[in-house]
């Protein structure tokens, strides 16, 4: 398995290590190329991961998981 995939389940389980900090959160697709989350008036540029599979577009929200100082886009949630 690809090691940002492993990290994930870790992150999940809670055993981040280090500060051992995770938590969920929603933001959105502020930039496209390169892709840059905005959450809490913040931008996130780096130490990003996404499944390549994914299409966002810019506006987009996602569930991103923060573990230390990783975000990883974990999907796109939508309203019903």
């Amino acid at each position: 398995a690809e090691r940002w995939a492993v990290e994930i389940v870790e992150a999940l389980r809670g055993q981040t290590g280090g500060s051992g900090q995770a938590g969920l959160m929603i933001a959105k697709i502020e930039t496209k190329q390169p892709i840059t989350l905005k959450a809490h008036d913040q931008i996130i540029c780096k130490n990003l991961y996404i499944n390549p599979s994914l299409s966002v577009e810019r506006g987009d929200e996602m569930l991103v998981l923060q573990s230390g100082a990783t975000f990883y886009i974990l999907l796109k949630v939508v309203p019903i």
